[in-house]
């Protein structure tokens, strides 16, 4: 399991092991988004900006967005299993 702080010690690298993929981003002004599809059209972007602490992840079947989830004042993310997420 890893805790990554989103501000004073943000781990790019735990992200880019867990979604495999380089991330879109503007590190600049805090942002970080990455974004990942499986073979049947489902994709997740998963977004956040360690400046206001917030993070958005965006569910899309074959283009469609089909949900988004919303969260502020987010001060650390737990990853508990790199393989499975």
């Amino acid at each position: 399991m890893a805790r990554i702080n989103l501000q004073g010690g943000f781990d790019e690298l735990a992200f880019l092991e867990l979604f495999a993929k380089t991330q879109k981003s503007q590190p600049s002004d805090g942002y970080w988004c990455y974004e990942v599809t499986d073979p049947l059209g489902v994709t997740i972007v998963f977004g956040m900006n360690i400046i206001q602490e917030s993070v958005q992840i965006e569910l899309k079947i074959a283009d469609a967005t089909v949900g988004i989830m919303c969260f502020e004042s987010v001060k650390f993310i737990e990853i508990t299993d790199y393989i499975n997420g």
